[in-house]
């Protein structure tokens, strides 16, 4: 995903450049023979600044998403090695298992749950309802 962004935000100031390279050469051109203002020229000047402030941004966004991904994979490893550190100061009578859970194997085990077609917010006959209100706010 990252990559997406990073070669569109490439695309977007290429666009920009040209389109202010353009527009500078059709206003600097109207100035060295007779002076007078391009309206093409100021507005392939005014679009390059656009694009060159999305191209900028799509980079920015494209960098943010590796950077999420990367601080992802530090987390998952520390929390393994955490876990390796645990079990191994932990009596094996006392070793519950595993503590640190990957949101995806949550996320799986959900799904086995529910029977994988429907999603998790969707209510099943077997979970029991919650009151509404608390017995405290019935009485008022």
């Amino acid at each position: 995903m990252g990559v997406i962004f990073t070669l569109s935000g490439i695309v977007l100031l290429a666009v920009g450049m040209i389109l202010l390279t353009f527009g500078l050469l059709s206003l600097m051109g109207g100035m060295m023979s007779v002076p007078q203002f391009s309206i093409g020229g100021a507005l392939s000047a005014l679009w390059s600044v656009g694009f060159l402030a999305a191209g900028l941004q799509f980079m920015a966004m494209g960098s943010l998403f590796r950077l999420a991904i990367h601080v992802e994979e530090n987390t998952r490893a520390t929390a393994q090695c955490l876990e390796k550190l645990l079990s191994r100061l932990e009596p094996k009578a006392e070793n519950i298992g595993s503590i640190f859970r990957s949101l995806t194997l949550v996320r799986d085990r959900a799904l086995r749950q529910i029977g994988g077609s429907r999603l998790a917010s969707t209510p099943r006959s077997d979970r029991p309802e919650r009151p509404v209100a608390s017995a405290a706010m019935a009485k008022k």
